[in-house]
């Protein structure tokens, strides 16, 4: 996994910077309608509220099982190999079986589910596919990429240094500065 090679991040920063949090908050949104949808789903498939019930803890609990293969890395899951984590493997087997114990045996009962037709049971495994799938174009179109980390009180400064500059320097040309600081601070931090 290429997040253990990465370089430590600055202690004042903070854990949800550089569009981690935008990230936590689009991934919950997306299994918040997925869970919503395998509820009604399940609910239309079996006329009971415990139908959904059932079908909305399946998707989101095997979805976040399938969750943990997408944030090994920022690279593509089958680039890094799907299966090359021994230890998550066995943590993934051992989960998944847990869902299975509960959704098809007796203990549902305690957990308030019911059974579901074998074509609901199919549609919720597909519903919680689905997060392999957003995350893998998210991967490929570039939108989740291999972050530099550098302290923001740095850049900050930087940007306050070249403001400087450009008043004293360029005028009131707004694109120039912008261009200016954008460029600066890219050569500088980045390269």
């Amino acid at each position: 996994s290429d997040v253990m090679n990465q370089k430590p991040r600055p202690k004042d920063e903070g854990i949800f910077a550089h569009g981690l949090g935008i990230r936590i908050v689009l991934q919950g949104i997306m299994f918040s309608i997925l869970t919503l949808i395998a509820f009604v789903m399940g609910e239309n498939a079996v006329g009971q509220e415990a139908g959904g019930q059932t079908m909305a803890f399946m998707v989101l609990a095997l979805s976040q099982i399938i969750q943990a293969f997408n944030m090994r890395s920022e690279h593509s899951l089958f680039r890094i190999g799907p299966f090359s984590n021994h230890k998550l493997n066995l943590a993934c087997l051992v989960s998944f079986l847990l869902v299975a114990l509960v959704i098809f045996t007796p203990i549902r009962v305690a957990f308030g589910l019911v059974v579901l037709p074998w074509k609901t049971y199919l549609l919720g495994l597909c519903l919680s596919l689905i997060p392999v799938v957003v995350m893998e174009f998210s991967k490929a179109c570039g939108l989740i990429k291999h972050q530099h980390y550098c302290s923001v009180k740095a850049i900050n400064f930087r940007a306050l240094f070249c403001k400087i500059i450009y008043v004293r320097w360029i005028g009131n040309d707004n694109q120039v500065a912008s261009f200016y600081i954008y460029f600066d601070a890219r050569k500088d931090f980045n390269g």
